[in-house]
């Protein structure tokens, strides 16, 4: 009777806690999506990844301080504020940033890929509430997407047209495809993903409908490789695969790891040549780890080592994991993945750096004490049988 109440007093409750946290995400969805004129910061990461694209356009390394390419590239109208930052990403990053340009020319092409994230972002929101409506209610559904509009890491992915929610979209594209018995191609989607963006990598040896990691890791390297060098040639060429491994990637990872949004632990704690030996290694030993958790928690593990390890930890890394924090939801609490994501949240974040790596220490301490108990209190207690989400990521 008492917990028969309990519940009762539980979904009286939902609905104000859901359009509160609603209002909350509206509010920080819109100012992300629909930013006030100027853009509030000297750069966005696409912005650099399209200077690359031009310098590599006029057959000059795009692998350079943005300082150093705007004084090169004509026309570039870089503000001074960015002039120290490297232009890092991935050589796919550069080849599709130099795509994109001769698709809508240089004078929209970061308007127009502002519009996209837009979308994208909707459709992640979207996606979210139709998983919380079909598995709960559509309060439930309300609550997830509206907390998730809430996050840091989204209002960073469309301010700075990261790309995390495409990351995601991807990453379901993945999981239906696998579990449609379309496995390879699904693992040379994931391979251009990862060399797209090469911090998912852990993702590739935690997959649980796999059977050896390393032959999983072994297949997603060869596929990342061969997309880099096969769109060498629009970006320079062998030299400026060299630019971008022994000099850009080391400078923006030595550039960063003190930075005040860095999330990672690892990058705040040691040296960045530690921390990167220490990330090498954790990943090397992924697919022996993997094995002391059940099948359906590697790919919790693979998240929990993106988000301690990587040197280079950015908010829209939990964004583009959205797929992990709804399995957790089915699978253990939804006021477990609900605290999460208002951990991570822009009112307590974004104002301070150390606010935001606290709380995301604690929220990654969370999902590593989920990999070690057995059930997590709540009121998802009876939550129907574990199964995969629409969303899930695999990783």
């Amino acid at each position: 009777m008492v917990l028969a109440r309990r519940i009762g007093s539980t979904k009286a409750i939902l609905p104000v806690v859901a359009v509160a946290v609603t209002v909350l995400g509206l509010i920080g969805g819109y100012e992300a999506l629909f930013p006030e004129a100027p853009y509030p910061i000297p750069i966005t990461d696409f912005g650099r990844d399209l200077l690359g694209a031009r310098a590599a356009q006029l057959d000059i390394n795009p692998y350079q301080t943005v300082g150093e390419l705007a004084a090169l590239v004509p026309d570039s109208e870089i503000s001074a504020d960015a002039a120290e930052l490297w232009v890092a990403h991935s050589p796919l990053s550069i080849a599709l940033a130099r795509l994109w340009l001769a698709v809508t020319g240089p004078d929209s092409a970061e308007d127009i890929a502002e519009f996209v994230q837009g979308i994208s972002l909707v459709l992640l929101l979207g996606g979210v509430w139709l998983f919380g409506s079909r598995t709960w209610s559509s309060w439930h559904g309300l609550l997830l997407a509206s907390a998730t509009a809430m996050t840091i890491g989204f209002r960073s992915d469309a301010f700075w047209i990261q790309g995390a929610s495409l990351l995601v979209l991807g990453l379901v594209t993945f999981n239906f495809l696998e579990r449609r018995g379309h496995r390879n191609v699904a693992m040379v989607l994931l391979g251009v993903m990862v060399a797209w963006r090469p911090w998912l990598t852990p993702v590739a040896v935690v997959l649980p409908g796999s059977k050896s990691g390393f032959k999983d890791g072994a297949q997603v390297a060869l596929t990342a490789t061969a997309a880099t060098l096969l769109v060498l040639p629009w970006i320079g060429g062998w030299h400026s695969l060299s630019a971008w491994l022994f000099e850009a990637l080391p400078a923006n990872v030595d550039y960063y790891s003190v930075h005040g949004s860095n999330l990672s632990l690892t990058g705040q704690v040691f040296p960045t040549a530690v921390a990167t030996v220490l990330y090498v290694a954790v990943v090397a030993l992924l697919p022996s780890m993997r094995r002391r958790w059940p099948t359906e928690s590697w790919h919790l593990l693979g998240a929990v080592v993106i988000l301690t390890f990587t040197p280079l930890v950015w908010p829209q890394y939990w964004l583009a994991l959205t797929g992990v924090l709804l399995w957790l939801a089915k699978a253990r609490s939804l006021i477990w993945v609900v605290l999460l994501l208002l951990l991570m949240a822009w009112p307590f974040t974004e104002h301070s750096g150390i606010t935001g790596r606290l709380t995301s220490y604690l929220a990654v301490a969370l999902l590593i004490v989920t990999l070690f108990a057995k059930s997590i209190p709540g009121v998802n207690d009876q939550a129907p049988p574990l199964q995969k989400s629409p969303l899930e990521t695999e990783g």
